[in-house]
């Protein structure tokens, strides 16, 4: 309500019903807004991570002819793989990282992770004219209500959303985490272990903001927050990280 609806995380209600098996209990669900309005050509799943993070093999991804018509949703590393980027204007990209900014602040507040940047790009048919795919893109802009953005050069559409983002950095995580970095140490592989899901909110969002502004914005430094040591975690936790930060700003 604060930023007047513009949020990339949109939930459009919760609902819950009870199986008629024996014994069971309800099962609740939500429901959350189709981001994509349109099929696009091409779609990806972004955490900003990389232990587990590509769809398919690399040697794959390179000899296939069409990789949007056999594919679903591509991940990190096919996102890096093939060099992919966004051309927006300037002020939609500010936008666009005010509304990230925003709500990664709020998952992390409520010590959320392994949510993911949801981002679709389509392209109207080659043949239409001018005017005809002028006003195609505008009309999927409006339908979008300020999570699409149309690309500078006025040949495509960028759709973004933040999904997933229901998962608590519960005991189960922290588990995963201490299990993944200790492997990742006995194979010599340490700082490999910067790439997986399993981080502290502070952490992962941190982590998030980086990649969006620097693989998918292309932001300068100076709209990149500061960064946030681990040490902090060790020495304290979250609530010393969080007070570091305040005595930054």
């Amino acid at each position: 309500q604060a930023r007047a609806g513009r949020t990339l995380i949109q939930y459009l209600s919760c609902h819950s019903m009870r199986l008629r098996w024996q014994w069971a209990g309800k099962v609740y669900f939500v429901v959350m807004r189709n981001f994509f309005p349109i099929s696009p050509q091409l779609s990806f799943d972004l955490k900003g991570a990389t232990a587990n993070r590509r769809a398919l093999k690399t040697w794959h991804l390179h000899q296939s002819d069409s990789v949007a018509s056999k594919y679903s949703t591509l991940r990190d590393w096919e996102w890096m793989d093939i060099a992919m980027t966004t051309d927006m204007a300037d002020e939609d990209a500010a936008r666009l990282w005010a509304m990230i900014v925003a709500d990664t602040q709020l998952l992390e507040h409520q010590q959320l992770i392994d949510y993911s940047l949801l981002l679709g790009i389509y392209r109207p048919n080659a043949t239409l004219i001018p005017q005809h795919k002028k006003k195609e893109l505008q009309m999927l802009a409006e339908k979008c209500c300020g999570t699409a953005f149309v690309s500078r050069d006025r040949q495509k559409i960028y759709f973004f959303g933040i999904i997933d983002v229901l998962e608590k950095y519960s005991m189960r995580w922290r588990l995963q985490r201490m299990l993944l970095r200790t492997l990742y140490g006995v194979a010599m592989r340490w700082t490999s272990s910067d790439g997986i899901s399993a981080m502290p909110p502070a952490l992962y969002a941190d982590r998030f903001r980086t990649f969006v502004a620097k693989e998918v914005l292309h932001l300068d430094d100076k709209a990149l927050t500061q960064p946030l040591a681990e040490d902090y975690w060790r020495d304290g936790g979250r609530r010393s990280s969080l007070k570091e930060r305040a005595r930054a700003s």
